[in-house]
């Protein structure tokens, strides 16, 4: 069996915020395990993919999540996703040939198949990440760990796993990747560069126009049942921003980057006051709620260009 030490990801808020997600503590116990990091896989969480609504609101954002392509270039720790709905049979094969030579796996499993989780027999839509580390073949049943629930020991039969698993993960390292403080500095700078021109009316400000649409498009049922989901996961990528911005005082030494990180966090703190709103607007279906949402933001995305220069100024330094 794998012998694994579980790493949880500092929650900066509280456990009710979805950052850390049980993917990042995943990705965090595993990396660890090889004496690599893991923070500058957050790069690109500190956005806003929104675009002008066609149909609903909650249909217009369009994320891309690029954590294990940056957990390559700037950790060393490649990660091959694999997709069971490219071949479930194939992907059960090679999750018990990695257990069999001692790699352990990251895997997505349906809630509905997790006999530990808290939506077990309950929800088949939520997917829950943990990792296996041994399989025995002749009682069918694949053993692992769950750094999420904090969890050192967790079981689940064949059957269970081929009825659930959804993706899984292969990891091996890298000797070529980016650990240098000038390095990080210089990739960051860029990426806010990049970031403020998005950000400007000319690269179509995608808060600006989320807060538009807000007042111009009739909320729908979807919208109802997504928007707050969705602007939980907002809230959830500047936490994961702040952990790097925390991961980067450390890497600086000088300490730079720790006020911009707590700015960041209480840019966090407001996008989780915009989701309150919108679950209070969805039961009282009051507009006056709705334009206390559109003030909250057009708030949120200037104090979000304030600091996005704040910080490009410190890594000038």
């Amino acid at each position: 069996m794998i012998d694994l030490s579980i790493i949880k990801i500092p929650r900066l808020l509280n456990d009710r915020m979805l950052i850390p997600t049980c993917f990042d503590d995943s990705i965090a116990t595993i990396t660890t395990s090889f004496q690599r990091d893991y923070p500058f896989m957050y790069l690109h969480s500190w956005g806003f993919p929104y675009k002008e609504s066609t149909k609903c609101i909650s249909e217009s954002f369009n994320w891309t999540d690029k954590k294990l392509e940056c957990l390559r270039i700037y950790h060393g720790v490649v990660g091959e996703k694999v997709y069971v709905a490219n071949g479930l049979e194939s992907a059960i094969g090679r999750i018990e040939k990695a257990l069999n030579n001692g790699i352990s796996v990251l895997v997505s499993v349906s809630c509905f198949w997790t006999s530990w989780d808290k939506n077990y027999q309950i929800r088949d839509d939520i997917a829950h990440n943990f990792i296996l580390t041994k399989v025995n073949l002749a009682e069918n049943v694949f053993y692992g760990i769950d750094p999420y629930y904090n969890l050192t020991k967790v079981e689940i039969e064949k059957e269970n796993l081929e009825k659930g698993l959804q993706t899984a993960v292969f990891f091996q390292l890298e000797d070529t990747y980016t650990n240098d403080a000038l390095e990080f500095k210089n990739t960051l700078l860029q990426y806010l560069e990049m970031k403020l021109i998005e950000d400007s009316e000319e690269g179509g400000n995608g808060i600006k126009q989320f807060s538009k649409d807000i007042l111009l498009k009739e909320m729908t049922e979807i919208d109802a049942q997504r928007l707050p989901f969705l602007m939980n996961k907002i809230t959830s990528s500047r936490m994961e921003f702040a952990i790097l911005l925390q991961y980067m005082s450390k890497k600086s030494k000088e300490g730079l980057f720790h006020t911009v990180a707590e700015n960041v966090i209480l840019i966090a703190q407001q996008w989780n006051i915009v989701c309150a709103l919108f679950m209070k607007y969805f039961v009282v279906k009051d507009n006056r709620v709705l334009k206390k949402i559109v003030d909250k933001i057009e708030e949120i995305n200037e104090l979000e260009n304030q600091t996005s220069r704040q910080l490009i100024d410190k890594l000038l330094l």
